[in-house]
């Protein structure tokens, strides 16, 4: 039986889209726009806690408050040098982003920068 992420998480998956549907059947566009900018919002941090050995239920907690810390104050400041806070939401999280995928990239190819430092001497 294949090892895929689906099977494996299928309850948070299940929760995530039960939770879209509640919010539009009650808040209609505004609730379904709520529910995927807090998606959007919590998404760079968690690609950052998948450098960690970390289950999926921790990751998603953590990077929700992670995130609350890092890109709401980096927001508010930048927003003073853009005047637009849609302009500088959108574009924190593209940038933290791609700094989580270059390190998740980096962390596959096995790179100097994730080497193992406590590996077992075989002499």
């Amino acid at each position: 039986m294949p090892n895929n992420n689906f099977s494996k998480n299928w309850q948070i998956i299940l929760g995530s889209v039960v939770l879209l549907l509640v919010y539009t059947f009650l808040f209609k566009f505004t609730g379904a726009r709520f529910i995927l900018t807090l998606s959007i919002f919590a998404l760079p941090s968690y690609l950052m806690l998948n450098l960690f050995d970390l289950e999926d239920i921790e990751k998603i907690i953590f990077s929700f408050f992670i995130s609350i810390s890092i890109i709401s104050s980096s927001v508010y400041w930048l927003s003073f040098l853009t005047n637009s806070i849609r302009l500088t939401f959108l574009s924190i999280v593209i940038f933290l982003t791609a700094i989580a995928l270059i390190f998740n990239i980096l962390k596959n190819k096995k790179l100097f920068l994730f080497e193992e430092k406590h590996k077992s001497k075989e002499d």
